[in-house]
């Protein structure tokens, strides 16, 4: 099980890392309120990992953004 409190504390601290006061390259070429929509597809065979430290990572960045996962933790995945 997840420790909310620490993962949030870890994302904190990578987004700071990462993003501080936004990425200069998306600042100049996306218009502020723009849209998107992404897929996530696996190239080679794994195993589904990592969806509830994903879904926290968006609440963190924008808590409009949702996931709609097609699958859970520890489906296998096949090309």
């Amino acid at each position: 099980m997840l420790d909310q409190n620490k993962l949030k504390e870890v994302i904190d601290r990578a987004l700071v890392e990462d993003v501080a006061d936004g990425d200069i390259t998306t600042l100049w070429t996306v218009r502020e309120g723009a849209q998107a929509h992404a897929e996530m597809i696996a190239r080679a065979p794994g195993v589904v990992a990592g969806l509830d430290v994903a879904r926290a990572v968006f609440e963190a960045v924008d808590s409009g953004i949702t996931l709609e996962a097609r699958v859970q933790d520890g489906d296998p995945v096949v090309e």
